[in-house]
């Protein structure tokens, strides 16, 4: 079998999704669930907690925004990984602070189209070596380290 179709097979890791909320939040979601569709399609479980947590959280009022973002980092200790995508933000910086903190591989697409664009072939290709590249540099946080 195909070593990529035995990948995309096999996968159904959790991956957490990093990507933009605030500034155009409607431009923001619609990028986030496109992100979460092609990781779904490649067999893995997206979490994107700006998709979930401003559903009931006010990401306007300061104290509810931190919670959010502390919520999404105690659920990125459950995930194989993180994927962060566009321009950084202030709430994404932290995010990729508290990932690297616990040493949990982290994939940075800088531009949304260098992600989305790729194939389905490429996007595994690029997930799995990026993801194994860095867990043999001691990034090994995350579901991988219980």
């Amino acid at each position: 079998m195909n070593k990529v179709v035995e990948l995309m097979q096999s996968k159904n890791e959790l991956v957490f999704v990093c990507s933009a909320y605030s500034g155009d939040i409607a431009n923001n979601i619609r990028r986030a669930k496109k992100i979460c569709q092609k990781l779904a399609k490649l067999n893995y479980i997206p979490f994107a907690p700006h998709l979930y947590f401003p559903r009931f959280l006010d990401e306007n009022n300061a104290s509810e925004r931190k919670r959010g973002i502390g919520f999404g980092v105690e659920l990125m200790r459950r995930c194989a990984f993180v994927i962060c995508v566009g321009e950084i933000t202030e709430g994404m910086r932290t995010e990729l602070e508290a990932a690297q903190s616990m040493k949990i591989p982290t994939l940075v697409f800088r531009d949304y189209k260098d992600f989305i664009g790729l194939s389905p072939q490429n996007a595994i290709e690029v997930l799995h070596s990026g993801v194994e590249h860095l867990r043999s540099k001691g990034y090994t946080g995350g579901s991988q380290s219980e």
